[in-house]
């Protein structure tokens, strides 16, 4: 899924960086169940609506790309309730703007679970003095 934000390409990777869809667990003796990993179309079977989040101005202005996995905590009405990163992009801001873009997904309801899900932001390359 690809969409270009203020001039600046934002890609959601859904594949690569983890692997297929797994089911979480049923509970067994207190043992909290484990968060379920989605890659490609399979996140579209979770959620219903996705945004992707916007570009920051201040990474845009200076081409920070960064990779990172985060983690929905999704209730049993399909609202995410939480959502925490699993492994940082490297960048505060690119971080940030996952957190407030992910807050307004919504899943299909049915029951409660957690979602890892990677996210990558790709700045383009900075145009260089007197080569236009």
């Amino acid at each position: 899924m690809r969409t270009i934000i203020s001039g600046v390409v934002a890609i959601l990777i859904f594949s690569a960086l983890a692997p297929l869809t797994r089911a979480v667990p049923p509970l067994n003796r207190g043992v909290p169940p484990q968060p379920q990993v989605f890659t490609g179309p399979d996140i579209g079977k979770v959620f219903s609506r996705l945004l992707l989040p916007e570009f920051p101005y201040e990474a845009r202005r200076n081409s920070w790309s960064g990779r990172g996995t985060f983690r929905a905590h999704v209730s049993a009405e399909g609202k995410v309730t939480r959502v925490e990163v699993v492994k940082s992009t490297g960048h505060g801001a690119l971080d940030d703007a996952v957190l407030r873009a992910v807050r307004h997904w919504r899943a299909h309801p049915g029951r409660k679970m957690e979602v890892d899900f990677p996210m990558a932001f790709i700045a383009p390359p900075r145009p260089r003095p007197g080569l236009m």
